[in-house]
């Protein structure tokens, strides 16, 4: 498949947003914290007593932000979301299937709302670790700086590497620490740094990207599409690299490929920023090359999750994952160049060169399928579709058939107060009955038209 397609979920500049309301905020922080006011002692006692006035002061911007945030989020994961629909519906019609223009468009009546409340919720909720970690240590830094009196000039020589007279030497180490992070405008989140602006992208891009790839294969799977084919860019990483052109079962009721939910972490993407993305894969319009790719090598099996018998998913993590594919060396075993620095420093120029013709020969378009090869491969799909369908049908009809001898026999037994409940009950199944029979009717018309048009 192709190394160049569209990325799931927003563009930068809707990424931007979010990430100018963060840092924003996390330079107005900064500026309470790094410059306190009151050069005089008079002043300085006052501003001792300013201590809460001042957290309650971050409070405010951080609720500001909060508040920002729900907006954001609430306009971008729909938006996503429909992103989304809208990549499947061009993938289901680049494989031939017809879809009506205003469905073709995708819209937000088509979004499933419950999803997209869970994905709004978890975003808010990580976003919500940034804010904690902003007013936590806002909060210490501000009691620290009224406690010891610290004014600008103190807090500089304490950010340069120098030391208060009077105060404890592991206590300069811990306001050194606190004072840098706020400096850099950065948070601790699960014991790891980062700065404010990069986390709230990272968030921002990779929770998106999740719930724009759920509405499109959710797209596909109600078009009748199980299968996709993961794609990856040329420069990826080795897990992601180890999945490039292989196909998977949405369902996972495919007898050749694997669950799609049986991959790392449950599917893409993969880890932060991940720039994977997923196609309707169709094996009766696909070419040699892109079959051979759609199995890959043994190996890459290894990196698979497994069902319990409950039918559970258990997947590697992304970090086992990336292990397993280094040890195995799956990216060599795919044709590609491992991805180690000492490897890169000693390719050769051919080897990039030939790498770089690579890249331009996957990303030429290829000659579009037949359109009357896609017609009778999708008119047969139909019509296996409906033959299913009838069986379906047959099978309710028996049901309710069974039901309705059921609620006969309980009336005759009956004759009391509940014998108008039960008539009421057997009007309704005697109604089903006959609804299910007219369907079965118009599906053996439609079956039959079908039939005459492939002979044609």
């Amino acid at each position: 498949m192709p190394s160049h397609h569209p990325i799931p979920g927003l563009n930068d500049a809707e990424i931007k947003a979010l990430t100018d309301l963060y840092t924003t905020a996390a330079e107005r922080i900064r500026e309470m914290v790094l410059r306190p006011t009151g050069k005089t002692d008079p002043a300085r006692e006052w501003n001792r007593g300013r201590a809460s006035q001042q957290i309650e002061q971050v409070d405010q911007v951080l609720i500001a932000l909060g508040k920002r945030t729900g907006t954001w989020v609430g306009k971008a994961v729909p938006e996503a979301m429909v992103r989304g629909l809208e990549v499947a519906n061009k993938q289901a019609v680049a494989a031939g299937v017809a879809i009506p223009g205003d469905a073709m468009r995708g819209s937000f009546a088509m979004v499933n709302h419950g999803a997209a409340k869970i994905f709004a919720r978890d975003i808010a909720g990580d976003l919500g670790k940034a804010r904690g970690a902003m007013r936590d240590r806002a909060d210490r830094l501000l009691r620290a700086t009224s406690q010891h009196s610290l004014t600008e000039s103190k807090i500089n020589t304490i950010l340069a590497g120098g030391i208060l007279e009077g105060t404890p030497r592991q206590t300069i180490r811990q306001l050194r620490e606190e004072f840098r992070a706020v400096s850099g405008d950065t948070i601790s989140i699960n014991d790891r740094e980062y700065p404010v602006g990069h986390y709230a992208e990272l968030v921002a891009r990779t929770r998106t990207a999740e719930a724009s790839i759920m509405a499109q294969h959710d797209r596909l799977s109600e078009l009748d599409i199980d299968l996709v084919v993961v794609m990856e860019q040329s420069d990826a990483c080795d897990v992601c690299a180890a999945f490039r052109g292989q196909v998977f079962s949405l369902s996972g009721k495919s007898d050749k490929y694997p669950a799609y939910d049986s991959l790392p972490d449950g599917g893409l993407p993969f880890h932060p920023h991940c720039r994977g993305a997923t196609g309707a894969f169709i094996e009766a319009l696909a070419t040699e090359k892109q079959l051979k790719d759609a199995v890959g090598p043994p190996d890459v099996k290894k990196l698979l999750g497994t069902q319990d018998e409950k039918g559970r998913w258990h997947n590697k993590s992304q970090t086992d994952a990336l292990k397993i594919a280094r040890d195995l060396q799956i990216r060599q075993q795919m044709g590609g160049q491992a991805t180690s620095k000492a490897h890169k420093a000693k390719a050769e120029p051919a080897q990039r060169a030939e790498a770089k013709a690579q890249d331009v020969r996957e990303t030429t378009p290829r000659p579009a399928v037949s359109r009357p090869k896609a017609q009778e491969y999708w008119a047969k799909q139909e019509a296996r579709s409906v033959r299913e369908g009838q069986r379906e049908v047959a099978t309710d009809l028996r049901r309710y058939q069974r039901k309705v001898e059921e609620l006969r026999a309980k009336l005759q037994q009956k004759m009391g107060p509940s014998v108008e409940s039960l008539q009421r009950k057997l009007a309704t199944a005697e109604q089903g009955q006959a609804e299910l029979a007219a369907k079965r009717a118009a599906s053996q018309r439609r079956l039959e038209d079908l039939r005459r048009r492939l002979k044609k």
